[in-house]
């Protein structure tokens, strides 16, 4: 099973989230009340301990989600102001000590 068809659907996701405009072009109610929250929610779900006690299994359910999550975090990465950047940072730095992170997500890291 593994695969979802809301697989599928991030990866468009990911498409259109790469057609997003400059930062400067951004109105500042947009940029916070709709990417702001976009990079903060998947922060928080790619930020989830994994389901079991070790490691993603390529492939899985899970995996896809956190893949595709870093995946559109790297395409939002310039979008993150200093409203959101403390926040942002320290979540990153608890996911990378606390743990144990699948080597093709650990690249996005």
């Amino acid at each position: 099973k593994g695969m979802s068809e809301l697989s599928i659907v991030r990866g468009y996701i990911l498409t259109a989230l790469s057609f997003l405009p400059p930062l400067c072009t951004i109105p500042p109610p947009v940029l916070t009340d709709l990417v702001h929250y976009l990079i903060l929610n998947i922060l928080s779900q790619v930020s989830q301990a994994t389901k079991n006690s070790f490691q993603l299994l390529t492939g899985s359910v899970e995996y896809s989600i956190k893949i595709r999550g870093w995946q559109a975090l790297c395409l939002l990465y310039s979008y993150i102001t200093v409203g959101i950047a403390k926040q942002v940072s320290q979540t990153v730095l608890k996911i990378s000590g606390n743990q144990v992170i699948h080597p093709q997500i650990r690249y996005y890291l």
